[in-house]
C-alpha cells in the first residue's frame, strides 16, 4: 500500500473517533518511536552531537518530546485489547496482517483511538 494511502485511512479513522488532532499527532510520533531502530543504506542527514559539539540544543528537546510522547502511546496502545491494537498497527506501522471481514478496520481502530485518547487524558498527557 502507498504512503498516501495509509495517510488517508489514518485521517479517516481519526475522523471516526472525533478525537483532537493532538491524538493523531501522538500516534505519528509513537509510529517514528517504533520504527527507531529501522536500519536503512546510507548516511543519516544529521548526526547527533557533532554541529554544537554536544551542547543541547532544540532538535535535542524536540526528539526527547517525541520520545516521550512515543511511550506514552506505546503504554496506551499496549492497554488495548488484541482486536483494536492490531487495527491500529496495521494502520498506523503498515503491518498488513488484517483479515477480519466481519469488522470494519478503520471503525474498530477508531474505537481503539478513543481509548487511546481517555488513557493520554488519564496521564496529563493530552
Amino acid at each position: 500500500m502507498k504512503r498516501e494511502d495509509f495517510l488517508e485511512r489514518q485521517i479517516r479513522t481519526l475522523a471516526i473517533a472525533a478525537v483532537p488532532m493532538s491524538v493523531g499527532n501522538a500516534l505519528a510520533a509513537w509510529a517514528d518511536w517504533m520504527r527507531g531502530d529501522v536500519v536503512s543504506e546510507g548516511l543519516p542527514s544529521s548526526s547527533a552531537g557533532f554541529a554544537t559539539g554536544g551542547i543541547s540544543c532544540w532538535d535535542d528537546l524536540e526528539e526527547e518530546g517525541h520520545a516521550y510522547a512515543g511511550a506514552a502511546v506505546d503504554v496506551a496502545v499496549r492497554k488495548l485489547d488484541v482486536v483494536p491494537r492490531t487495527c491500529i498497527e496495521v494502520i498506523w506501522l503498515g503491518h498488513s496482517y488484517w483479515e477480519n471481514k466481519r469488522l470494519d478496520l478503520e471503525v474498530t481502530a477508531a474505537k481503539g483511538i478513543e481509548a487511546i485518547y481517555l488513557t493520554l487524558c488519564e496521564k496529563g498527557v493530552c
